[in-house]
């Protein structure tokens, strides 16, 4: 016979939904006055474009970002300075991958 127990059940854990990317380096945030630098896998002959929007809202022109070109192993990479002069706060990345956009957001931090 089965006793009752006073245990509540577990509560089942949140798990991330992924979009149609797939990130080999996605930080959840980066340093001000440092690089940063991600790597997104695609196809050969994929159009990968990446913009970076910083913590105040104004789109970043680094160099490092924009379109990147699949290399031979099909990966996409962008890797740019951060200003040290960057406020900390919630920074958003939009990822375009030919017909496909993703967007991400990663702290600032000091």
């Amino acid at each position: 016979t089965a006793v009752p127990s006073n245990t509540p059940p577990p509560t089942p854990s949140p798990v991330p939904t992924l979009g149609p990317f797939q990130f080999l380096l996605l930080p959840k945030q980066a340093q001000a006055g440092e690089d940063c630098k991600i790597i997104l896998q695609a196809a050969p002959g994929s159009v990968c474009y990446l913009n970076y929007y910083t913590p105040d809202g104004n789109l970043s022109t680094a160099r490092g970002l924009g379109q990147a070109t699949p290399d031979s192993q099909g990966k996409c990479t962008w890797e740019w300075h951060i200003s040290a002069k960057t406020r900390t706060g919630t920074a958003k990345l939009i990822i375009l991958l030919n017909d496909l956009q993703e967007s991400h957001e990663f702290e600032i931090i000091p």
